[in-house]
């Protein structure tokens, strides 16, 4: 996953390639933070670490504001087992995001 100034470009299997202004990476059953390191270079790269529950959690999901920062945007969501759909469905129902890509292994 890279920034590319328009947004994110993430490399796929065999050779594809997804863009994409928005990006959720869901981690799956057994959420955790990243490392203080790896948080420190997502943040240099404009990526903010969102807790699990924020974008699971309809509540928190607006609460945190991030409804409003998705709102009509298209959104590309890696991870696609029931926490990716969950925050697909919350960008969809609470931020009216324009289109949510959901992608899985």
């Amino acid at each position: 996953l890279a920034g590319d100034g328009d947004g994110w470009r993430a490399e796929t299997c065999p050779s594809g390639e997804l863009r994409s202004r928005n990006v959720l990476l869901c981690t799956g059953a057994a959420p955790r933070l990243p490392s203080p390191a790896l948080t420190a270079r997502l943040a240099a790269a404009g990526i903010p670490v969102l807790d699990h529950d924020t974008v699971v959690t309809p509540a928190a999901f607006e609460a945190d504001g991030l409804a409003r920062r998705l709102r009509g945007s298209r959104l590309a969501v890696v991870g696609g087992s029931h926490s990716g759909l969950l925050a697909a469905r919350n960008a969809v129902r609470l931020a009216g995001c324009e289109r949510v890509d959901v992608y899985g292994r």
